[in-house]
């Protein structure tokens, strides 16, 4: 009997590139209940979608005697995230690249998508340093996990919806 791939993600959203990509990960990750970082390949990802997308460790870290707390590596981001935001965080931690009222808006994104279980989006208004007015944007999460239980990774995908760095400028 023939598999079927279950989609993973948004497969009906009115956005290209939210419904290539939840295509493409549906299929990397096969009968498994999350993607594998490791089974996601840059050259095979949507063309439209890879300037707007980033990736993200979810590491455990201990923080007192018998606690840890999360923390959100960028391992990588997209050419068009990087021009909007006027950095590139690549290779740091969320807690060390923004001011402390973002990392407190960005950080609850990433734990509902990780405590959820599944891929979400949400809602944003985008505030860049090089830009006064703030925009209205879509974040788009997807959990992965490479031993299928724990989510150890996010793969974002982050569309401008107006002002200079919107979707179809």
């Amino acid at each position: 009997m023939p598999q079927t791939i279950e989609p993973y993600g948004f497969p009906d959203d009115p956005m290209p590139e939210v419904r290539a990509l939840s295509t493409y990960l549906a299929r990397v990750k096969g009968d498994r209940p999350f993607p594998r970082r490791c089974d996601i390949r840059p050259e095979e990802l949507p063309r439209s979608a890879f300037p707007r997308l980033f990736l993200v460790s979810v590491e455990q870290v201990s923080d007192e005697p018998g606690g840890t707390r999360r923390r959100f590596l960028y391992r990588l981001i997209g050419e068009r995230i990087i021009h909007a935001t006027g950095a590139n965080w690549t290779g740091k931690y969320l807690d060390e690249v923004v001011e402390r009222d973002l990392g407190e808006t960005i950080t609850p994104y990433y734990d509902e998508a990780i405590e959820a279980r599944r891929p979400i989006v949400q809602e944003y208004l985008f505030k860049s340093l090089r830009y006064k007015e703030p925009n209205p944007s879509l974040s788009y999460l997807f959990p992965l996990s490479d031993d299928g239980d724990r989510i150890d990774g996010l793969l974002g995908l982050f569309l401008i919806l107006e002002g200079p760095w919107a979707q179809g400028k």
